[in-house]
């Protein structure tokens, strides 16, 4: 089965950046946050996964897949979503990193599922700010709610990673360029591919500037420079036709950027 099409690397990518940035915070149960993570956008896109390939909404070739493989999907996404709910028993949660997983949990909802008859992935522009928004809210912004200390430094970080998680997305929406609709402008639509490619990289340009603005620690800027440049050659590398295995890879880059918060922590 290829595993980059159940969202393992997203996954995967999600879940070790969230236990980085958690440790590099010094928050309690960094490891189950990693877990509430990574089955969480497990589940989610998995479900994202279901709904378009049910309804014929992605790739033909994606369709022809899930056809053969939707028993193993689904099954992907209930283990998901029940280790979700360990992990979310295991967490002691507040009421505001409840309300915010909600809000969170309905914007993805609502960018894939037409709510009042739309979806939040048609407003013109909007795609790919919206995905790195909420990637900010539930893995860097969410950790901190439990104990409100939201300085300077902190928003800064925030910033930064919205700027990290908008750069990547990018890239997906030139993937998507064939399956968008034309009244739907998204970023590739309005500048064209090259210079969608270029911003991505100034955004990442913009997020290791903020972080090294805010950053005390040299071998984070060490680490974390490796890890964006081979970010910044997935982008430069990226084209419509790109394979899914090239765009899990694109995800994977995660990790690297994980492993950088984590060894500083």
């Amino acid at each position: 089965m290829q595993l980059h099409r159940i969202n393992i690397f997203v996954a995967m990518g999600a879940g070790v950046l969230a236990f980085g940035w958690s440790s590099f915070l010094e928050l309690d149960n960094a490891l189950i946050f990693s877990g509430l993570i990574t089955f969480s956008v497990c589940g989610v896109y998995n479900a994202h996964r279901i709904y378009k390939c049910e309804r014929k909404l992605s790739q033909p070739e994606m369709n022809d897949w899930y056809a053969k493989n939707k028993a193993r999907v689904k099954s992907v996404f209930f283990i998901s979503f029940m280790l979700l709910l360990v992990c979310l028993r295991m967490l002691n949660l507040t009421f505001s990193q409840y309300i915010f997983l909600g809000i969170g949990a309905l914007l993805s909802t609502w960018y894939v599922v037409p709510i009042f008859s739309f979806r939040l992935r048609e407003i013109s522009l909007l795609k790919a700010p919206l995905v790195a928004l909420v990637w900010t809210g539930i893995l860097v912004v969410f950790p901190q709610l439990k104990s409100m200390h939201f300085t300077l430094d902190f928003l800064a970080y925030a910033l930064a990673f919205f700027c990290y998680f908008l750069a990547l997305t990018i890239p997906f929406d030139v993937r998507d360029l064939s399956l968008d609709e034309t009244t739907q402008d998204t970023i590739p639509m309005v500048l064209g591919v090259g210079k969608s490619r270029w911003l991505a990289v100034l955004l990442l340009i913009v997020s290791i500037l903020i972080i090294a603005k805010f950053n005390q620690n040299s071998w984070l800027m060490f680490l974390l420079i490796p890890s964006y440049v081979i970010t910044s050659v997935f982008i430069f590398a990226t084209k419509e036709d790109r394979k899914d295995v090239f765009y899990a890879g694109l995800d994977a880059t995660m990790v690297l950027v994980g492993i950088a918060f984590c060894l500083v922590s």
